[in-house]
């Protein structure tokens, strides 16, 4: 990251604002629990679960300047407000962790390492919490949101992306902007299907309807997609993990058709999705 004093001035303004933005940012949060703003609310527990993760990463923000709180919370409350962003976040997360529930009904079931599967669902549970932070939560509000293309927005979206790339190792660009001396690190397999589960999140959430899809439908993903998030060894690794994962679902579809109650996990995934999955038949 380069130093302050190379940044535009008021970008130095709001990354130094670190505790007045995280205090706007719980009162924000509050606010749409209580249902106050523009977006209903989330469950219970994905409030009580985005409560813990941020009392364990932001700073104590109760004696932040009042008047600087108060203009950037101004801010996250103007129309469309800040709870569309966060009911953004919520909707990802709640598909990813659809994706995780088929990976274990399918792909899942073949580890023998539960650890790997228990590590795996830790990870889906905090999957983009960081986009609740300080140094990412403006930026892509800015751009998602608010859809400002000024430099200043321009400029924050820049360090949220960043910052997002640089804390989260299920990205590549977590690897691939270290200097070349430390690009010897390569993603682990926990990283890299938490990858695969974001992407799948995504096509989840942009591309497909609810109700019956076939398995092509559902692993079609756009090969642009593919190569903005992969590269490499990485973009091949992702190709052959997804053509194995429709493989196996395709088999216990398949297999699902004599023996129904031999896939229950597969069965309450489809309830719960609202999606109906099959088989395209030549």
């Amino acid at each position: 990251m380069a130093e302050d004093k190379e940044l535009p001035q008021e970008r130095i303004r709001w990354i130094k604002d670190f505790r007045c933005v995280s205090r706007a940012i719980m009162i924000s949060l509050h606010k749409w629990f209580r249902n106050e703003l523009s977006c209903c609310p989330p469950t219970i527990p994905e409030s009580i679960c985005i409560l813990q993760y941020l009392h364990e990463k932001l700073v104590d923000s109760s004696n932040a300047p009042t008047d600087r709180t108060e203009e950037i919370l101004s801010l996250m409350v103007q129309k469309p407000d800040i709870s569309v962003y966060f009911k953004m976040l919520v909707s990802h997360r709640v598909n990813m962790k659809l994706c995780f529930d088929l990976w274990k009904a399918t792909l899942g079931t073949q580890i023998k390492d539960e650890n790997f599967v228990k590590s795996l669902a830790n990870r889906v549970t905090v999957h983009d919490f960081s986009k609740l932070h300080p140094y990412e939560i403006l930026g892509f509000y800015y751009k998602n949101v608010l859809k400002r293309e000024d430099m200043i927005a321009k400029e924050l979206f820049s360090y949220s992306r960043y910052h997002h790339f640089m804390t989260n190792d299920h990205h590549t660009e977590f690897y691939t902007n270290y200097t070349q001396e430390e690009r010897s690190h390569i993603m682990t397999d926990l990283a890299f299907v938490e990858s695969v589960l974001d992407k799948m999140a995504h096509r989840l959430e942009r591309s497909l309807t609810k109700g019956q899809i076939t398995t092509e439908e559902l692993f079609s993903i756009p090969t642009t997609d593919i190569t903005y998030s992969y590269e490499g060894k990485y973009k091949s690794k992702f190709q052959t993990y997804l053509l194995n994962w429709s493989s196996c679902l395709k088999s216990q579809l398949n297999d699902r058709k004599v023996e129904n109650d031999k896939f229950p996990l597969l069965n309450n995934w489809e309830k719960q999705s609202g999606f109906h999955l099959y088989v395209k038949t030549t």
